[in-house]
C-alpha cells in the first residue's frame, strides 16, 4: 500500500505554484513550515489539519489559507478513500 503523497505541478510561475496533492488514506505528514503563502482547496475525501497549533477539518469543496511561516501538518486523512485537493502556493 503507498503511504506517500504524490504531488502534480499543474501550473507554475514566478509568483504563484498550482500543486495537485493526493494524500492516502489515514495519512499523517511531517511539520511543514514554508516561505510561501499556501491556499488549500479539498477536492476529494477530509482531513484534520495542525495550523499554528489549531486543529482545523476539510471536507470536499473546503479550504484553507494558510499565511507564510505557519507551522502546519496533516493529522489525518479519510480512512475510507485518498484524499485529494489542490495547494496554491503564492510569492
Amino acid at each position: 500500500m503507498k503511504r506517500r503523497e504524490t504531488f502534480k505541478t499543474l501550473f507554475s510561475d514566478t509568483s504563484v505554484k498550482i500543486k495537485k496533492i493526493v494524500s492516502p488514506k489515514s495519512f499523517r505528514s511531517a511539520i511543514f513550515t514554508q516561505s510561501d503563502n499556501e491556499f488549500v482547496f479539498m477536492l476529494k475525501g477530509s482531513a484534520t489539519l495542525s495550523v499554528g497549533g489549531k486543529k482545523v477539518f476539510l471536507r470536499k469543496n473546503h479550504s484553507l489559507f494558510i499565511p507564510k511561516k505557519t507551522a502546519h501538518r496533516i493529522l489525518s486523512t479519510s480512512a475510507a478513500t485518498k484524499t485529494e485537493w489542490l495547494a496554491i502556493h503564492i510569492k
